[in-house]
């Protein structure tokens, strides 16, 4: 099903084809449901062998699959699509990809290493289950055994941009979820804080997650001259539909992540000089032509969501809450992140009475001081880490911290080096407003480490429609 997804002939259908799920998904949870496990079953036998070609089929399963997690939570998927069952596919596929490439990676396993002694001990009166273990480790454990798996795979720049559109399509698919569940403007009430209305009825955080991840994609087909659904005017369509529904639910965090990868795939290729990619030559001051738009496509969207929320919105991104409007609280750090600071100071507290060891895993959310009647999950990754697992978690972040300088070096292209550093901003800082609780952190971080080398020149071809087209993975 995926190689036919990748077919350019039918972009526009196919781009269609995932905004009618999207409704489809809105009205029956089914759509989404029956879509989902009809993709798996359909690349099962494509996923059988040991080969080269295996290994990007895989990556594209990994990819495609992305958006499904925040995407089945969003249309209520549970038990037909469990909770948590992507997250333990990813498990199960970077395992499978990891004995089809027999083991490189080996910082990978040095990073699995650093997060298993946690795992035996609990410092709280709550004993630890099964349950409570794969949620909290599942997240770093995905990302270490993603750096396994990752680690010095090559792939081409075409193969790249293939994974960048079928992750985006299922993203379509939320995005027009979320806009169909979404009730008539006048009927929201946009206070000062994360709206459900506007995110499907699902988590505000997550949902925005995505949604700035769909943006930062159309965002680098825009820059590249490529295209998802066949028309420019209709690309330009689903970035304002990305930017907007992400702006109304109130969450900045994933507005902000996809605002940082953006500046930093500009700043790579502005510091270089080069071309923005040695496919498809764009001079740097054709740049303008692309960025240009985009930059006042931005700026009308938030005013006329702005206008829309009765100036909520602008105060919302300024760190302003009722309690600060009114006078009775004060705008600090803990107030601008919405608590997270104050967790983030009890994690370390908590590392500091446990320095060594920590106080083992999913204990700090019982043992952390906190001012809440109900004990609060960790929502930023690394103080989690200090004070679940120690110096070992220290040693896990510090290892991450890594990855750009091996990304600088590995690759030579100014526009590669620009996503896959982006791809590693996003995850790292989805990691510090929702901690690895969500697919996307563990994937981008590790996708990171892909190698891309330059795609074999093949002889030119009448392209479709006036755009740089996005290319056969095989």
């Amino acid at each position: 099903m995926i190689k036919q997804i990748l077919n350019n002939r039918y972009s526009f259908h196919w781009t269609v084809f995932h905004i009618l799920l999207g409704v489809l998904s809105a009205m029956n949870k089914f759509a989404v449901i029956g879509w989902f496990f009809f993709v798996i079953a359909s690349e099962v036998d494509n996923l059988i062998g040991n080969n080269y070609k295996v290994n990007i089929k895989l990556n594209n399963v990994i990819i495609y699959l992305c958006a499904f997690e925040v995407w089945a939570r969003m249309a209520k998927c549970s038990p037909f699509i469990p909770y948590e069952l992507t997250k333990y596919m990813l498990t199960a596929l970077f395992l499978y990809g990891i004995l089809l490439r027999y083991n490189r990676g080996l910082i990978g396993w040095l990073m699995v290493v650093l997060i298993l002694p946690a795992m035996f001990y609990n410092l709280s009166d709550n004993d630890s289950n099964l349950e409570s273990l794969l949620f909290n480790a599942g997240g770093p454990i995905n990302l270490a055994l993603g750096v396994v798996y990752f680690k010095d795979q090559e792939i081409n720049q075409q193969q790249l941009f293939n994974l960048i559109k079928l992750g985006l399509l299922p993203l379509i698919s939320a995005l027009v979820f979320a806009f169909v569940r979404t009730p008539d403007y006048d009927t929201i009430d946009f206070s000062l804080s994360a709206n459900f209305d506007t995110s499907g009825g699902f988590g505000s955080n997550q949902v925005s997650t995505i949604l700035g991840l769909g943006l930062f994609f159309m965002f680098l087909l825009w820059l590249t001259g490529k295209v998802i659904t066949g028309y420019r005017f209709l690309d330009a369509g689903l970035i304002m539909g990305f930017a907007f529904q992400g702006l109304l639910t109130f969450s900045r965090g994933g507005m902000f992540g996809s605002a940082i990868a953006i500046l930093v795939v500009l700043f790579f290729i502005t510091l270089s000089g080069d071309s923005v990619s040695s496919s498809h030559k764009i001079n740097l001051p054709k740049i303008g032509l692309y960025i240009i738009p985009l930059i006042l496509l931005g700026l009308i969207v938030f005013q006329v969501a702005n206008t829309l929320t009765g100036n909520n919105l602008s105060l919302r991104y300024r760190g302003e809450t009722a309690g600060t409007i009114a006078g009775s609280k004060e705008l600090d750090i803990n107030t601008f992140t919405t608590n997270r600071y104050q967790i983030f100071l009890g994690d370390v507290e908590l590392w500091r009475e446990n320095f060594l060891l920590g106080v083992g895993v999913g204990a700090s959310k019982e043992l952390r001081p906190t001012t809440e009647e109900v004990p609060t999950a960790a929502h930023v990754e690394l103080s989690r880490l200090l004070a679940e697992h120690g110096l070992f978690g220290l040693f896990f972040f510090l290892t991450l911290l890594v990855f750009p300088f091996l990304i600088i070096s590995q690759n030579k292209d100014s526009l590669n080096k620009a996503i896959l550093i982006a791809f590693f901003i996003i995850g790292l800082y989805t990691s510090f407003h929702a901690a690895m609780r969500t697919y996307v952190t563990p994937l981008f971080i590790s996708m990171s480490l892909l190698t891309i080398r330059e795609t074999p020149h093949k002889k030119k071809t009448k392209p479709y429609l006036d755009s740089a087209p996005l290319l056969d993975s095989q």
